[in-house]
């Protein structure tokens, strides 16, 4: 089966939707525009599900937001799954090519098709293989970054519901092991990665993403309120953790229990999963789309 992708870029941003456009064009693939949340907008802020005590940027809110409206989407479409992407992202040439088998999604909650933006991350070993000769694994790990997932319709459910009162970037939220989300979710990652983002393809391209998440250079900068109400934030967040009893050795032993019950099931192995595309001819055309827009974030 043919699962739809769901490009997610804010409208001032042009330049990276015809980036990626120009890419899936180039492959042959469809990929439908669903917009991104402009974290400053007081419409957005005003209906998001991000709690009162997060201290979040204008565009850590944003890049939540718009992926909770893909999550909605699919839940409002009824769709048994789809791919989501970001608009700072290079796709592998067999990207049309994957395919899941439906025995494992109907376990499955969330795939991770972008390469991660740590070097080495915990793996299960044992493998499921793909028609197009990639494999399947069990994400155990951090991973940062929400370039490219795929969200199974139980999957999309489960995230919306876990994700109310959000206090951490999305990426953190899906693919922490500090997550409670994220050891409640059943997480598997694509080997070798379909997508990676543009500035870990091209590090040498001075290009700035366009959705800031909490891997990107700004995230500690451009705080939203002024210092006082920083204060009161961060003041709540230390509330919120004290009443939550959730400390650094809680999520520790945590961790810990959840990484033992599943070596019972199979061998854990840490290492790194890379990037990988025969060919690169259909980026060539369409990076020359990108120029040097900045984020207004």
């Amino acid at each position: 089966m043919i699962y739809p992708t769901f490009l997610i870029n804010l409208d001032h941003h042009v330049r990276r939707r015809a980036f990626m456009e120009e890419q899936f064009a180039a492959l042959d693939l469809p990929l439908t525009r669903l917009g991104a949340a402009l974290g400053r907008d007081p419409a957005v802020r005003a209906q998001a599900a991000v709690a009162g005590y997060a201290t979040l940027t204008h565009g850590e809110i944003g890049c939540f937001e718009s992926h909770r409206w893909f999550w909605r989407h699919v839940v409002a479409e009824n769709l048994p799954g789809a791919f989501v992407i970001e608009d700072d992202v290079v796709i592998a040439s067999d990207f049309g090519q994957i395919r899941f088998p439906d025995t494992l999604l109907q376990q499955a909650d969330v795939i991770k098709i972008d390469q991660g933006v740590r070097n080495i991350c915990a793996y299960g070993t044992v493998p499921v293989g793909l028609e197009n000769g990639r494999n399947l694994y069990r994400l155990l790990g951090t991973e940062y970054s929400t370039g490219c997932y795929f969200v199974t319709q139980r999957g999309a459910r489960r995230l919306l519901e876990a994700s109310r009162g959000y206090f951490v970037p999305v990426d953190r939220f899906m693919f922490d092991q500090d997550s409670k989300a994220f050891w409640s979710f059943d997480i598997w990652k694509l080997d070798p990665s379909a997508a990676v983002q543009y500035r870990l393809f091209d590090p040498d391209d001075d290009v700035q993403t366009e959705i800031d998440d909490s891997i990107s250079a700004n995230r500690l900068s451009g705080r939203d309120e002024t210092p006082g109400m920083n204060m009161i934030k961060q003041t709540r967040l230390r509330m919120r953790r004290l009443v939550d009893w959730d400390f650094r050795r809680i999520r520790e032993a945590r961790k810990a229990r959840k990484l033992e019950e599943f070596a019972r099931l199979e061998p854990i192995e840490t290492r790194k999963v890379a990037f990988h595309s025969a060919s690169s001819s259909h980026v060539e055309p369409a990076r020359k789309a990108l120029g040097s827009e900045a984020s207004a974030e």
